[in-house]
């Protein structure tokens, strides 16, 4: 599971990012500024974003990458852990199996 801290963590990256993204609407054209806002929409919503959107991000906004990055990594090990802890109840019931 999900630590508490590790939670507020991201929820406090996801709310720098939605504060970034409001400023990048002043300063880029509307086009870019939509973009960038759709795969932001994406990353809060917990969708996986494509390479090509990263790539997007990395070109026109560093800073917002570097924060899609750090969150996308944070559902990976979630997931991860997740997994061996399925894997794990798994073989438990295999080996409780084996003596009953």
């Amino acid at each position: 599971m999900i630590k508490k801290a590790e939670h507020l963590q991201l929820i406090q990256t996801l709310n720098k990012a939605v504060a970034y993204k409001a400023n990048l609407r002043k300063t880029m054209d509307k086009a870019t500024s939509d973009r960038i806002s759709a795969i932001m929409d994406k990353l809060r919503t917990g969708q996986k974003l494509t390479n090509a959107e990263l790539a997007f991000l990395r070109e026109h906004t560093p800073q917002l990458y570097g924060e899609a990055v750090r969150i996308l990594k944070a559902r990976e090990r979630e997931e991860q852990k997740k997994k061996e802890e399925i894997e794990r109840l798994q073989e438990n019931i295999r080996n409780k199996d084996r003596y009953d």
